[in-house]
């Protein structure tokens, strides 16, 4: 059985419950989750409310998944590198580089939740690239929960490395070559950036 709210309701395990089918009987798993429960227990919770000669056949249990919609922790991530670009001129989002004091996790809401994560605050010390934001996340019913997070930021630019240890005067060949992020604030006038012009060195 697939349930959609916080419980599970008569009918959602007997088909044709009539009158009691909404009639909540357990509470549902965890958002996203799945659970087991035995006939025996659904036959004995409906049995309260006068539905009787409930025949399980040859049921031993039923296994109960509470829908959700998942939001990715890299939808999380997105919204925070383009709040940083926005307000503290960091580049391209595409090009900060966000680590998390915690794990980041995805984040699950009620199925029919619609909206993305918002970023209500942030703050940034380019010194020690220190950041914190509030956000505030979509749970469903129009309800919004607040999350802070906290880590680190640094705006970050392509370069070009090497695969493997170049000998002296080898010429450097397609293979050799790899392409890197590294810190924008580590570049010097020597650093290399478009893969092309390094090949034939």
């Amino acid at each position: 059985a697939v349930v959609t709210g916080d419980v599970v309701r008569v009918g959602d395990l007997v088909e044709n419950a009539g009158i009691i089918a909404k009639v909540p009987i357990f509470r549902a798993p965890d958002l996203g989750s799945t659970g087991t429960v035995s006939a025996d227990s659904v036959i004995e919770a409906v049995r309260a409310h006068a539905l009787v000669g409930l025949d399980s056949g040859n049921i031993a249990e039923v296994v109960v998944t509470h829908a959700s919609r998942t939001i990715p922790a890299k939808t999380i991530e997105a919204s925070i590198a383009r709040a940083l670009s926005a307000q503290y001129r960091l580049g391209p989002s595409k090009d900060i580089a966000i680590n998390f004091d915690r794990e980041l996790r995805d984040i699950e809401v009620e199925v029919d939740t619609r909206g993305e994560p918002r970023v209500k605050h942030i703050g940034f010390n380019s010194h020690s690239g220190r950041f914190d934001a509030t956000l505030e996340i979509p749970i469903g019913n129009g309800s919004r929960s607040t999350l802070r997070l906290f880590g680190n930021a640094e705006a970050t630019v392509e370069v070009v490395t090497v695969a493997r240890p170049i000998d002296r005067g080898e010429i450097l060949k397609s293979a050799d070559v790899l392409i890197e992020r590294r810190p924008r604030n580590q570049l010097t006038r020597d650093t290399i950036t478009d893969r092309e012009l390094a090949i034939g060195f």
